[in-house]
C-alpha cells in the first residue's frame, strides 16, 4: 500500500503549572553563577565553564550512590507509581519501611537537606554539559521526585491518597530556571579553526580580494575625476644670486667645434658667457601631479588605497599612478580567477543512458563566508546554535493509505474505422530553419602629408682696392736776357729735366655664402578593412507517421480508444499521539531554482555556457578579458589607454647681437589630438643661451602661457579639456639658441570608454551566442539518440525532492544555523578524498539525534501562493511550470506550511535541545 495523505488530530499544548511542576530554582552559589553568566556578553561560554567547575566539586551527584537514601528513595517511587487508593498512614508506613524514618524526621535532617540542594544543582549540570548525558539522569529525577512526595507526606497533603494524583507526581515535570534556560541564542558566528578548513580560508581569501578591488575601481573612479584646479603648476627654475656666478666661462676650441658644426664661425673673443644648466633647481614641482590640498580632498577610501600600494599623489604622476592601480586590479583578478576555478565542484545529470557531467557554478560573493567571533576560543566542530521554536501541541497522526484493485473502462476517448483495402497514415512533419548572416566592415583612411621647407643663408661679400702712385718731374732751366745799351744784348739758356713714375695697384675680391634647404613630405596611407561573415543555417525537421494498414485484412477494423479509472482501496491508520512543530518556510524551492539555473550537461566538451547577462556598463577593462577567455572571443581590441601623450618640439638660432631679429623668434603649430581623448594637462622643458639678463621664452599651450627667464627651466599646468586639436606657440626674445619641447598629457573620455564597452559587449554577446546554439545542437542531438523523450520526472522523484527542501529548511530552522560547519572529509597525502574520524565521530551524533528524533516520513505541509515570497521573483515564480501539479506548486509557492511530529519518546530530548541548543546523548 502507498501513502495517500496525511491528516492530524490537533489538541493544543497546556502549560503545566508551576504547582504542578517541580522547580529546580534555589538560592546557591552555582545558580548564582549561572544567572550572572546568562547575561554576560558570552554568556554560553560562561555558563558551561561555571558548570564544568560544579562538576568537578564534591557537591555534583552523578549517580544515587552519592545520596545517602538514594537507591531507597529510588524504590520509594517505584512503589508510589503502583496504582490503588492509599491512605496518608499506609503512605507514612511505607515511607518510614522504605527509608528506615518517619517522614517528618526525614525532611528535618541536615544530610537530606544537603542533597536535595546537590541533587538540584546536579541535575542543571548534566542538562548543561553533553560530556554528562549518559549519566543516570532519569534515575535521579525519580529521586527527587521521592524526596517531593516525602516532604508532601510530611506535611499531611491528603490529595496523595488519589492514585492518579500520586502517580501524576512520580512523572511531574521538573521546572528549569527561567533566569538561565533557554541558554541565550547565537548567531552562527561559530567555525572551526582556519587551519582546519581550507575551503574557509579560500572564501574568506576571495571575499577580501573583492572587497579590495572594489575599493581600488572606486578610487580609480575618483582620480580620473579630478578637477583641473587640484593639479600642481609644475616648475622648474635655476636661481641667479649675487655669490653664484650666473655664467660659466667657456674654452674657445670647443665652442668653436659647437658653432661650426652648425655653421657658425666663432667670434673673436676668447671665451663666451653662457648659462650653465647645473645650477641647483630653484623652485621645484613635479608635472602631473596633485597639489597637497587636491591629495587631501581625496576620499579616506581613495587615500588608504594609495597609501597600501605606497604610493603618493603629490609625487608621482597621475598617469604613472593609474598604472599601479591598474596593475594591482589585474593582479586580484588574476588570484580570484584561480581561487574560483580551484574548487568548483561539479554535479551529474543523465541523459538516457549518458552520464553527463554538470558545469561547475561560479562562486558567489560573500556565498558561506562566516565570521569568526572573537570571545570563541575553542572552535566548536557541531553547531551549538538553537531556534526559538516552540511545539504547537500534541496530535492523532492519521495516515490513509490507498491500493491498486483493478482499472476500469470509461468514456471513450476516440475511435478509428479502417475499411477492407484501406490504409490510413498520418504523417505529422516540423521543420525549422534558422540563417544567420552577419558582415562586419571597418575602413580607416588616414593621409598626412607634411612639408617642412627651411632656408638659411649667410652670406659675406669683402672686396678692398688700394692703389698707390708716386711721380716725380725735375726741370732746371735759366735764361738770362742782358742788354748794355741800345746795341749790345746777349741772351744764355740752360734746361736740365729728370723724371720719375711708380704705379701699384692690388684687387681683393671673396665672396661665401651658405645655403641650407631641408624638405620633408612625409605620406602616410593606412587603410584598414575587416570584414568579418558568419553564416549560419539550421534546419530541424521532426517527422511522425501513424500508419493502420487494412489492405490485406478480409474485414473492417474498429479501433476504439477508451479512458481508463483506477479502482483503490484506501484505509485510514492512526499512529498515535506525536508531538507537533508548526513551522513556516519561505520560498521552500529558492535553493532548488537556483541550482536548476547553473545545472547543465557536459561531456566530452559538452558545457552549456553561463549565462551571459551583463550590460555594456558593467564590462570593464579590468573584467572583460574574463569574459572573452570564457566565452571563446576573437578579434577583440583591448581598452584604450587612459592616458596618451602628444609631443612638439620648437628649436631656433643661432642669433647673433646684430643680427636683424635681435634673438627674437616665433614658431606656431596645431597638433592633432586622438578622437575619444581630451586635454588636461601640458608640460614644456626649455633651455637656450641668452643674449642680456632680460631674455625670455614664453610657451604657450593651449590657454595657458608659460614663461621662462633666460630661456631656460620647465613649467607644468593643467588644461582646458581641448579636444580634436590644440594650438602650441612659441616666443623668444634676447635668445642666441633655444630648444623647447612639448608634451601634452590627454585623458580618455567617458565617450570613447563607452563606445569600447558597446563593441566588447557586441563581440562577448556574439559568442555566447554562438556557443549556446552549439551546446543546444549537440545536447538535442544526445537527446535524439536517447530515445523516446519523456518530459517531466518521475512525481514519487519529485516528491522526495520536495521532502528533502523542506526538511532542510526546517533543520535550519530548528538549529539556528546554515550548515557551514559540517564537512568530514579532508584531502588525503594522495589528494584524494578521506574520512576525517575524528570530526565523524562528533558529527556523527549530532546528524543521528535529528534523523532520529522527528519523524520526517510523515512530515506534512502546505504550498502557499507565490506572492508571499520576494516581490522581485513574482514575475518568474507565476510562469513556473511542471507536468506534476505538485511540483509546480512547490516552485511557485512564496511560503509553505511544514507541520513535523516528533518520535515517540523524544519529546523530552527535542525540549532539552531547545534550551540548552545541544544534543541530548543520554
Amino acid at each position: 500500500m502507498e501513502n495517500l495523505f496525511r491528516f492530524l488530530l490537533m489538541r493544543p499544548p497546556e502549560k503545566v503549572p508551576s504547582e504542578k511542576g517541580i522547580p529546580l530554582k534555589q538560592d546557591t552559589d552555582f545558580q548564582g553563577q549561572l544567572k550572572t553568566a546568562s547575561v554576560s556578553a558570552e554568556p554560553r561560554s560562561l555558563v558551561k565553564g561555571a558548570a564544568s567547575d560544579f562538576v568537578n566539586t564534591s557537591d555534583y551527584v552523578d549517580d544515587i550512590s552519592k545520596l545517602t537514601p538514594g537507591q531507597a528513595l529510588l524504590d520509594l517511587a517505584r512503589i508510589m507509581r503502583e496504582p490503588g487508593e492509599m491512605s496518608m498512614n499506609e503512605m507514612k508506613s511505607a515511607v518510614e519501611d522504605t527509608l528506615g524514618s518517619p517522614a517528618k524526621t526525614i525532611v528535618r535532617n541536615d544530610l537530606y537537606i544537603k542533597d536535595r540542594v546537590r541533587l538540584k544543582d546536579s541535575i542543571i549540570a548534566m542538562k548543561l554539559l553533553p560530556a554528562e548525558h549518559r549519566k543516570p539522569l532519569v534515575e535521579l529525577c525519580d529521586v527527587l521526585r521521592a524526596m517531593t512526595f516525602v516532604e508532601r507526606v510530611a506535611s499531611g497533603d491528603e490529595s496523595l491518597t488519589d492514585a492518579a494524583e500520586r502517580q501524576a507526581l512520580m512523572a511531574a515535570t521538573l521546572l528549569l530556571p527561567a533566569e538561565t534556560f533557554p541558554l541565550a541564542r547565537r548567531k552562527e558566528t561559530e567555525t572551526k579553526a582556519p587551519d582546519e578548513s581550507p575551503e574557509i580560508e579560500r572564501r574568506d581569501e576571495i571575499d577580501a580580494l573583492r572587497r579590495e578591488s572594489e575599493k581600488v575601481k572606486k578610487a580609480i573612479d575618483e582620480l580620473m575625476l579630478v578637477e583641473p584646479d587640484k593639479f600642481a603648476e609644475a616648475k622648474f627654475s635655476p636661481v641667479v644670486t649675487a655669490e653664484q656666478p650666473r655664467a660659466g666661462r667657456y674654452e674657445r676650441a670647443p665652442m668653436n667645434r659647437f658653432l661650426s658644426g652648425i655653421g657658425v664661425r666663432a667670434p673673436a673673443e676668447e671665451t663666451l658667457d653662457l648659462e650653465l644648466e647645473t645650477e641647483p633647481p630653484g623652485e621645484v614641482a613635479l608635472p602631473f601631479t596633485l597639489t597637497s590640498a587636491g591629495a587631501s580632498s581625496l576620499s579616506t577610501e581613495t587615500s588608504e588605497v594609495l597609501a597600501e600600494i605606497e604610493v603618493d599623489p603629490c609625487k608621482l604622476p597621475l598617469d604613472y599612478l593609474m598604472r599601479r592601480l591598474d596593475s594591482k586590479l589585474r593582479s586580484n583578478a588574476e588570484v580570484l580567477s584561480n581561487l574560483d576555478v580551484s574548487s568548483v565542484a561539479k554535479n551529474v545529470a543523465m541523459i538516457g543512458s549518458k552520464h553527463l557531467v554538470a558545469a561547475p557554478a561560479p562562486v558567489i560573493p560573500g556565498a558561506g563566508i562566516i565570521e569568526y567571533d572573537p570571545g570563541v576560543t575553542t572552535w566548536p566542530s557541531v553547531p551549538t546554535t538553537h531556534g526559538n521554536i516552540r511545539p504547537v501541541g500534541v496530535a492523532d497522526l492519521m495516515v490513509v493509505k490507498q491500493k491498486l484493485i483493478r482499472y476500469e473502462g470509461e468514456e471513450i476517448a476516440h475511435v478509428e474505422n479502417v475499411l477492407k483495402g484501406e490504409s490510413k497514415s498520418r504523417e505529422h512533419r516540423r521543420s525549422r530553419i534558422t540563417e544567420e548572416y552577419v558582415e562586419t566592415e571597418v575602413e580607416t583612411v588616414t593621409e598626412e602629408e607634411r612639408d617642412l621647407e627651411s632656408t638659411e643663408r649667410f652670406e659675406m661679400q669683402r672686396e678692398a682696392s688700394s692703389v698707390v702712385k708716386d711721380e716725380a718731374s725735375l726741370k732746371a732751366g735759366v735764361s738770362v736776357t742782358g742788354s748794355y745799351g741800345p746795341t749790345v744784348e746777349f741772351k744764355a739758356y740752360a734746361d736740365v729735366a729728370v723724371a720719375h713714375s711708380k704705379e701699384e695697384s692690388t684687387k681683393t675680391a671673396s665672396n661665401y655664402s651658405k645655403e641650407v634647404t631641408t624638405k620633408s613630405i612625409n605620406k602616410v596611407t593606412e587603410k584598414v578593412r575587416e570584414k568579418r561573415t558568419m553564416r549560419v543555417t539550421e534546419e530541424f525537421e521532426e517527422k511522425n507517421l501513424h500508419a493502420i494498414e487494412n489492405t490485406s485484412g478480409d474485414g473492417h477494423v474498429i479501433g476504439i480508444y477508451q479512458w481508463l479509472n483506477k479502482v483503490y482501496e484506501a484505509q485510514v491508520f492512526n499512529y498515535g499521539l506525536r508531538t507537533m512543530y508548526d513551522l513556516m518556510v519561505p520560498e521552500p524551492a529558492a535553493y532548488l531554482i537556483e541550482a536548476y539555473k547553473r545545472d547543465v550537461a557536459e561531456e566530452e566538451g559538452l558545457v552549456k555556457p553561463d549565462d551571459f547577462t551583463l550590460k555594456p556598463n558593467e564590462i570593464t577593462e579590468h573584467n572583460y578579458h574574463v569574459y572573452v577567455e570564457k566565452y571563446k572571443v576573437e578579434g577583440v581590441s583591448p581598452p584604450p589607454e587612459k592616458y596618451i601623450t602628444i609631443s612638439k618640439d620648437f628649436k631656433g638660432g643661432p642669433s647673433d647681437n646684430d643680427s636683424n631679429p635681435k634673438g627674437y623668434f616665433v614658431d606656431s603649430a596645431e597638433l592633432p589630438i586622438e578622437t575619444g581623448y581630451r586635454a588636461i594637462y601640458g608640460y614644456a622643458v626649455s633651455s637656450g643661451v641668452y643674449l642680456r639678463d632680460d631674455a625670455s621664452v614664453v610657451v604657450i599651450i593651449g590657454r595657458r602661457r608659460m614663461w621662462f627667464d633666460h630661456g631656460t627651466g620647465s613649467r607644468g599646468s593643467s588644461l582646458s579639456d581641448e579636444v580634436g586639436s590644440i594650438p602650441v606657440a612659441v616666443r623668444t626674445f634676447r635668445i642666441r639658441l633655444y630648444a623647447t619641447a612639448i608634451e601634452i598629457k590627454c585623458q580618455r573620455t567617458d565617450m570613447a570608454y563607452d563606445k569600447w564597452r558597446l563593441q566588447i559587449h557586441a563581440a562577448i554577446m556574439q559568442a555566447y551566442l554562438k556557443l549556446k546554439r552549439d551546446y543546444e545542437e549537440k545536447l538535442a542531438a544526445l537527446a535524439i539518440q536517447a530515445g523516446v523523450e519523456i518530459s517531466g520526472r518521475n512525481p514519487r522523484t519529485n516528491k522526495d525532492i520536495i521532502q528533502g527542501e523542506l526538511k532542510k529548511v526546517a533543520l535550519s530552522m530548528l538549529t539556528g544555523q546554515h550548515y557551514s560547519l559540517f564537512g568530514a572529509i579532508e584531502t588525503g597525502s594522495d589528494g584524494r578524498p578521506q574520512t576525517d574520524l575524528s570530526e565523524a565521530a562528533l558529527e556523527g551524533p549530532y546528524i543521528r539525534f535529528f534523523e532520529q528524533a522527528f519523524e520526517w516520513e510523515n512530515m506534512t505541509y502546505v504550498f502557499y501562493p507565490y506572492f508571499w515570497g520576494r516581490k522581485q521573483e513574482w514575475v518568474n515564480r507565476i510562469h513556473y511550470e511542471d507536468v506534476d501539479p505538485l511540483f509546480a506548486d512547490f516552485l511557485k509557492s512564496g511560503a509553505a506550511r511544514v507541520v513535523v511530529p516528533v518520535r515517540e519518546g523524544f519529546e523530552l530530548a527535542i525540549d532539552h535541545f531547545m534550551n540548552t541548543g545541544d544534543p541530548w546523548l543520554g
